[in-house]
């Protein structure tokens, strides 16, 4: 117990003497311990029944230690090797020319151009004149003002007809030119006389003749022979001075 508390006071004792000589030298402290009670004083010089101690002396810094070696990179693996480029493949046989088609068929060889004047008109069906129930006077050539010279002159008439029936669907109609005498006798008349059946209620006839005319009053007609039923809708008439005339009865 007395050697305990002599190691306390030793101990506070020294803390005191510690402070102290730090604060004089911050590098070392240095001490004295008696040889036969083993008490210990700070200070810097010793009786010879003490012997010196010190602390807080810094060592020799030690070497540096040996850095690591850096580890061996993985090696990268080898590129392989390209192929080789293919050969070129042979160019193919050329096709055999197709054998020359068929020569279509020769085209008609067109007619000279007139060299007269042409005159024409519409008919209008407000102006169709009517000579009894069957025969109808679609026009007469007084009215179109052809050129007639003092010694007369042959025309070519030409029409195209158009006719419509209300009741019946198919009946026999017909056209064609003659004179006011002719027409008078019912003797016919000079050129084609075109007829044909209505298909549908309606037809379209293109009667022709070459007619002389005395004179610009010289009057031609187009007659159409109809039905009771039937009218005249419409269509076109011409005519164009020509060298020789055709003179006959219907149907020549």
């Amino acid at each position: 117990m007395k050697k305990s508390l002599a190691w306390i006071v030793l101990f506070t004792l020294l803390l005191t003497q510690v402070n102290s000589a730090t604060s004089l030298n911050s590098n070392s402290i240095t001490g004295c311990v008696n040889k036969k009670t083993s008490l210990v004083r700070i200070s810097e010089k010793c009786t010879s029944a003490e012997k010196k101690i010190v602390w807080g002396v810094t060592g020799t810094a030690g070497k540096d230690g040996l850095n690591g070696k850096d580890g061996i990179d993985g090696v990268d693996g080898v590129d392989g090797i390209d192929g080789k480029a293919g050969l070129d493949g042979q160019n193919g046989l050329n096709g055999r020319d197709g054998a020359p088609g068929i020569a279509g068929p020769r085209g008609e060889t067109g007619k000279d151009g007139s060299q007269n004047t042409i005159y024409w008109a519409y008919i209008k069906s407000k102006d169709v004149q009517t000579n009894g129930s069957r025969k109808i006077i679609v026009l007469n050539s007084k009215y179109l003002n052809l050129p007639v010279g003092p010694s007369g002159q042959d025309y070519k008439f030409q029409a195209s007809v158009y006719l419509t029936t209300k009741l019946t669907a198919q009946t026999l109609v017909g056209c064609y030119w003659t004179n006011q005498s002719s027409l008078d006798k019912n003797s016919g008349g000079w050129g084609a006389f075109d007829t044909k059946n209505t298909v549908g209620f309606s037809a379209i006839l293109n009667p022709t003749a070459v007619m002389f005319l005395e004179n610009s009053s010289d009057e031609k007609l187009l007659v159409c022979t109809i039905a009771e039923n039937a009218s005249i809708t419409g269509g076109y008439v011409s005519a164009e001075a020509v060298n020789g005339s055709f003179k006959g009865t219907i149907g020549e």
